[in-house]
């Protein structure tokens, strides 16, 4: 079994359907990602960073825009209002 490769990037979430959301990230790029099970965010946490603009960070692994793209990490860099 191969080990995941872990990716990093940033830009605000633009999308969010039940656990799968959209970020288009800082370089223009749009990925869709779900959210691993073990996550402490839910689909209302995702329309709220939503909602507010928030400039997150995202950690996933797979590949983005396919079933296999999980989000296993997600953190806001707004701050803190």
């Amino acid at each position: 079994m191969h080990a995941s490769i872990t990716h990093v990037t940033s830009g605000h979430i633009i999308a969010v359907q039940e656990e799968r959301f959209r970020v288009l990230t800082d370089d223009g790029q749009g990925l869709v990602l779900s959210l691993a099970h073990d996550v402490p965010l839910d689909s209302s946490d995702l329309a709220a960073l939503q909602a507010a603009g928030a400039h997150v960070i995202v950690r996933y692994t797979g590949r983005p825009n396919l079933e296999m793209g999980t989000a296993h990490s997600i953190r806001s860099m707004s701050p803190a209002e």
